[in-house]
């Protein structure tokens, strides 16, 4: 049955061309985004195993989780875990009482939905233990895995870029001579890819045969070797990404506060207002937003860093600079793809509980302004 002729002229097309347009490309990105996600969750509870003319998965439950956390692979997943003591232990306790603090303090605020204070509860259950794990490895003669490896590349190399960043923006947005030229130079560690980066910053910090090595030598560092020391190679990493996401934090800040209203500033310059107090009240509190914005960037793009411990260390010594994701790499080349996928899943609980925490701080920082 054909359809009417009249009926198809009196068709807006206008009104359904957005519909036509991009819905295709909606369901094309939905569908290459979610059936990935699906997949890789169906087989975090499934083993795999080769059969006779095939594959198999098989369903194994939690058994995947239950072996990062509990079992096996406890110790490269979470670390070897000792017993806290001493200033360890008052630290571990001081840590309890202020985050149960801030926790009765959300839960008796009206404001709050019960969805909302659900979500505090399972943010400081997971902040107290992610602390309790990070104070009973490294600090009570324990060892990293590669979870608490990967929150120190997020949270030192995060602390570090956003900051230093901010200053250099600072900086170039003040009415000085080569600005220009030293902004276009902030470029070139954007042009190159983070595998090239590592095999960058493995040749300059070679004691042996790099470049520098008459400096070193010069400093007595001849016959060290970084990349054998846990916390040299876990440093050497953080290096290497700053090298990389600093002028990206730089780029977007000074962008930021150029784009500020100057009469606002012209203003309280003639009111008598210090830079101290222009930074503080004004350019701060408009950049706050494009800050929360590229710390959240950076924290999804550090849990994800793979190439630069796997060029620059391989992951060692043993697994002291391994990440969470070289650590899923790892263990789906060795054809555990249940455990690969478990670890993948993991890193997404992780990733969503920092996003979603930043966000929340960020929300009750912009009260003070």
């Amino acid at each position: 049955m054909f359809l009417n002729k009249n009926y198809i002229k009196n068709i807006d097309i206008d009104k359904y061309s957005p519909a036509l347009f991009l819905y295709p490309s909606v369901i094309a990105i939905l569908f290459i985004s979610i059936f990935p996600l699906l997949g890789s969750l169906y087989m975090a509870f499934t083993k795999f195993k080769f059969i006779k003319g095939g594959t198999e998965f098989k369903y194994v439950g939690f058994y995947n989780f239950k072996k990062l956390l509990f079992g096996s692979q406890q110790y490269h997943f979470l670390g070897s875990i000792k017993e806290i003591s001493g200033i360890i232990e008052i630290i571990f306790y001081l840590f309890i009482v202020f985050i149960s603090y801030l926790l009765i303090k959300s839960l008796l605020n009206k404001k709050i939905s019960i969805i909302g204070k659900i979500g505090w509860i399972i943010s400081a259950i997971i902040t107290i233990f992610l602390f309790y794990l990070i104070l009973a490895t490294e600090f009570s003669g324990g060892k990293f895995g590669s979870l608490t490896t990967t929150i120190f590349y997020v949270m030192f190399g995060a602390i570090i870029q956003f900051f230093i960043g901010l200053l250099l923006a600072i900086i170039c947005v003040q009415k000085l001579k080569g600005v220009n030229y030293f902004k276009a130079i902030f470029f070139i560690p954007l042009m190159i890819t983070p595998v090239g980066t590592g095999y960058l910053f493995r040749m300059l910090t070679n004691t042996t045969n790099g470049p520098f090595k008459p400096f070193w030598v010069y400093l007595g560092y001849r016959d060290y070797s970084w990349a054998t020391d846990p916390w040299g190679a876990r440093i050497a990493v953080v290096i290497a990404d700053s090298w990389i996401w600093i002028p990206f934090m730089f780029i977007i800040l000074v962008s930021a506060m150029q784009s500020q209203d100057k009469t606002i500033i012209e203003a309280a310059y003639s009111d008598g207002a210090s830079n101290y107090q222009i930074f503080k009240y004004i350019t701060f509190p408009h950049i706050l937003p494009t800050c929360v914005v590229i710390l959240i960037i950076k924290i999804i793009d550090g849990f994800k860093i793979i190439d630069l411990p796997s060029v620059l260390t391989s992951g060692g010594p043993g697994i002291s600079s391994e990440s969470m994701t070289l650590h899923s790499f790892f263990t789906w080349r060795s054809l555990d793809l249940g455990g690969s996928a478990a670890i993948s899943y993991m890193l997404f609980i992780i990733v969503v509980y920092f996003s979603l925490t930043l966000i929340s701080i960020s929300k009750r920082f912009t009260k003070f302004y």
